[in-house]
This record gives C-alpha cells, structure tokens and sequence, in this order.
C-alpha cells in the first residue's frame, strides 16, 4: 500500500467509472480517451454553479440560470446520442439549477468554490486531494456546521458512495471535524442525495477507503505488468 502516494478524487472516479463499465460490459462508441457527451454537460455546470456564485447575492435567481446554461453550453452536439438528446441534456440542467437555485439561502457565501485541497491520511497511508464544488456555513439561525455540495451529471451509486466517504475522511483529517451535510445533486435525474455523517462512524470510511486504495494499487501493478 506504501506505493499508493497520492488520491485525487477525479482520477478516482475515472478509475470507478471505467470498473462499473467493465462490470457492465456494455460497448462504448467512443474511444475510450475520447471526451464523452457526460463530460461535456458536467464541464457546462461546474462553470455555470461558479459563475452564479460569482454574481452579487440579488442577482443569483431562476431567471438567470438558463442564460447562464446558454452561455456555458457545448455547441459538439454530435458527442450526444442524437439532437433530441443534446437539447433534452441542456433543459434538465436548466430545470434542475433552476430549483436548486430556488431553494438556495440567498445568504450562502461559499468558504470554498472550486478549490483543490490536499490532506495526509496517516491511517490509510495516502494522501488524498479532492476538488470541492460548493463548501459553505449555513445561516447561524440553522446552527449546523460545514456543508459540502457536489453536482453530478447521472445516478451512478458507487461514485456516490465513494465521494460520500472520501469527504467525510477528508474533511476529518484537513478541517479537524466531518461535515454536518453532504448534497449531492443530479442533473439529469432531479435526485438529491443528503446524507449526515457521523463520526462514531468514521471507521466505515475508512475501511471503504482502504478498499479503494487496495484496488487502485492492484490496477497499478497490472499496468506496470503489462507495459
């Protein structure tokens, strides 16, 4: 396990994301290093959550979101399945930012929008780095701690898992403490996930982790192998 130096959670979810397919066994269409429609629309609202956060707190409404979606959406078309669904991909983001921007507190300034950290695991013997979207403090009126919100193209239950777990482990180790919440947001699916770790149950995460590091090792050393 002492080879395995560095987690980033993309690469982590790259890696899960190609193991679900091999599971799946379903052919792709694309080469596999060839950009995918998915990628395109998670680009279009990694930029759009950023840019409504950069607007001044009366300005992040319903009504902005499709101009924001508009202006940040890929015209490569021919990456999706077809046109209809290239135009049915851009309104579900519309429709679906546009309630999270309806339920939103306009009083939520984020303490991290779009930043990368890096924390030491000693118990995993790793480093992890994870890039959080939305991490903010909710109203002192909730007296609620630290909430951290990812937004996802499709439901895919593992990277879910996943991502639940490595922030929770993270965020022990980096802030000192777990997060009160963490949302996750599908874009294609209106789902949101919520979930309230707690840190009696911590061990759980790690032993996950573990798994996942186990695994990312054990493709490593095939890949050595094989070149």
């Amino acid at each position: 396990m002492s080879d395995i130096r560095l987690i980033e959670d993309y690469k982590l979810e790259a890696f899960m994301v190609d193991r679900l397919q091999t599971i799946d066994s379903r052919p792709s269409k694309q080469p596999k290093k060839d950009v995918k429609w998915s990628q395109l629309v998670q680009y279009a609202v990694n930029y759009v959550i950023h840019d409504l956060y950069a607007l001044p707190q009366e300005q992040r409404t319903a009504e902005c979101v499709a101009a924001l979606v508009e202006n940040r959406w890929t015209n490569r078309h021919y990456k999706f399945e077809s046109f209809a669904h290239f135009k049915a991909c851009k309104q579900l983001v519309i429709d679906n930012l546009t309630k999270y921007v309806k339920q939103m507190p306009c009083s939520i300034h984020p303490i991290l929008l779009f930043e990368q950290w890096r924390s030491t695991i000693p118990p995993l013997n790793v480093e992890l780095s994870m890039i959080f979207q939305v991490a903010f403090m909710p109203p002192a009126s909730e007296a609620s701690g630290l909430v951290i919100q990812k937004f996802i193209v499709e439901d895919q239950v593992t990277l879910i898992s996943t991502f639940v777990h490595m922030t929770a482990v993270f965020c022990l180790h980096a802030f000192g403490h777990i997060p009160d919440r963490i949302e996750v947001y599908s874009m294609l699916s209106d789902n949101v996930y919520s979930y309230r770790p707690h840190r009696e149950n911590i061990s759980s995460s790690y032993d996950y982790m573990k798994l996942v590091a186990s695994c990312l090792y054990e493709s490593k050393q095939q890949q050595l192998h094989l070149n």
